[in-house]
């Protein structure tokens, strides 16, 4: 019965210590939002005048899709990758320098509730650097559809509409993803 308590209280102690952690990163990506999210705007809105309005008056349209709309998509996708990958590198070297990685290691938290924790921090950043770009580039680029979506209609987008008739629990797509490939 020793044992069985025991092992509650630490599992109890890990379930906090991930929260306190994860709650600080994420603080720390909103008190610092001039360092953590206005830099990655303001690259991906340069990224969009650039590219977009210098290559997109040359291109207009790629696989019959404007090309501002084409690019933005991949512009939400790298924001979002890059800001995670920075906030994760920036946080465990911050406590290394400052001395408390020490700390933040000998918890008795497991390495997974240490990555959730700080991937809590990453993610939220580049989420919200992310919607910001998005939102500030939806007059200009309208609502972004993916390729197959376009190609083959919503129901590609979503997995597949057409029901096999030997097996209608299983889906069947209207179009590949190499039929996409071939239109680029």
């Amino acid at each position: 019965m020793a044992t069985l308590a025991a092992t509650r209280e630490l599992r109890l102690i890990q379930r906090r210590g991930t929260r306190a952690l994860a709650s600080r990163e994420m603080r720390r990506v909103l008190s610092l939002w001039t360092q953590t999210l206005l830099p990655p705007v303001l690259t991906g809105a340069i990224f969009l005048a650039v590219f977009g309005g210098a290559l997109g008056s040359q291109l207009r349209t790629v696989a019959g899709v404007e090309y501002l709309r084409f690019i933005l998509p991949g512009l939400l996708v790298l924001t979002v990758a890059g800001q995670a990958f920075a906030n994760n590198s920036t946080s465990v070297f911050q406590a290394k320098n400052e001395g408390y990685i020490e700390d933040v290691l000998s918890s008795p938290m497991r390495p997974w509730q240490l990555l959730i924790a700080y991937m809590s921090g990453g993610l939220l950043r580049g989420w919200l650097a992310a919607l910001v770009l998005w939102l500030g580039a939806w007059p200009f680029a309208g609502a972004v559809q993916s390729l197959a979506v376009r190609r083959c209609g919503p129901a590609a987008g979503a997995g597949g509409a057409r029901a096999r008739p030997d097996r209608p629990h299983l889906r069947r797509a209207r179009c590949h993803h190499r039929d996409v490939g071939r239109q680029l």
